[in-house]
């Protein structure tokens, strides 16, 4: 990925990626396009998973742990405190 086309996705509100995926800080994908040509299991997909298992590690995937969390991907997440922090103070703005 070009440092334009990672520019552009800041410009979209991607706060980071899920999969490949990358989302805004609600969990919706911000570049269909990109998105139509990432090879990985799709959101809706990984939503629906019983137990899906998430790992976060770094403050600086905070926001992309927050909006994971508030889209429905995970059922679990591992993490460090934080991160936890950060998303429990998200949670309430």
């Amino acid at each position: 990925m070009t440092d334009e086309e990672q520019l552009e996705l800041q410009r979209s509100g991607a706060v980071g990626d899920v999969l490949g995926h990358y989302i805004d800080r609600s969990g919706r994908v911000v570049d269909l396009e990109l998105d139509s040509r990432t090879i990985a299991l799709a959101l809706d997909q990984i939503g629906g998973i019983r137990h899906a298992i998430a790992v976060a590690v770094g403050a600086e995937k905070s926001e992309v742990t927050y909006a994971a969390l508030y889209a429905g991907l995970c059922s679990v997440l591992i993490t460090e405190s934080a991160i936890a922090e950060n998303v429990l103070g998200m949670s309430q703005t």
